[in-house]
């Protein structure tokens, strides 16, 4: 669940096998989420020898930009179109109130139709934080609220959930105002990055 628009690679290699599972972002683009239920095969392989599931498990968003672009273009290519599905719950905390005055909610359907709450992980950061839903040891969501308005006169809202349920994730600013990203259970959520967020009064 990568956070960001910049260009990266991201390799997860079974050192046992030499089995990996790769991921990739054009400079430029919002980076998606990635999930893979079958990237590593539960069962014993040959010390060194990638098996044949390994070409399927690499993922690129694109190979077409090669360098790394200004802010400003940044910021630009991350205008996000607003959420079209309906919200599967209404978040009703407990939240994370982050330093800078925003605060981020966001409930979870389970598949027998039960709602719950996403849970602080604690993280200490005034513009960053990770949400869980059963084990702290298993963080599902990263969010981050940054100021941008010395670039574009906006605030910015990264998401990130490594999911399959369905959810609502709000952030609400200071002044009431507020920012929604929605997932339908069955599918695997895709990230979102939305540098016109919040006007920055």
């Amino acid at each position: 669940a990568p956070v960001t628009n910049v260009a990266f690679r991201l390799e997860i290699v079974e050192r046992s096998t030499g089995r990996r599972f790769e991921q990739s972002n054009a400079a430029g683009q919002t980076a998606q989420t990635a999930g893979d239920t079958a990237a590593f095969p539960c069962e014993p392989g040959l010390a060194g020898a990638p098996s044949a599931t390994a070409a399927a498990s690499r993922l690129t968003n694109s190979q077409a930009s090669r360098a790394e672009p200004g802010l400003a273009a940044l910021w630009t290519a991350a205008r996000a179109p607003e959420t079209a599905d309906a919200p599967a719950c209404e978040p009703e905390g407990p939240g994370v109130e982050l330093a800078s005055g925003y605060r981020i909610d966001m409930c979870i359907v389970l598949p027998d139709g039960k709602v719950q709450s996403a849970r602080d992980w604690g993280l200490p950061s005034e513009s960053s934080a990770l949400l869980y839903f059963f084990d702290r040891g298993n963080v599902e969501v990263l969010i981050k609220v940054l100021d941008g308005c010395a670039v574009n006169g906006r605030r910015w809202v990264f998401a990130a959930p490594a999911t399959d349920l369905a959810f609502h994730l709000a952030v609400t600013g200071p002044n009431g105002e507020r920012w929604s990203h929605v997932n339908e259970g069955g599918r695997t959520a895709t990230a979102r990055a939305d540098t016109g967020a919040f006007d920055c009064d």
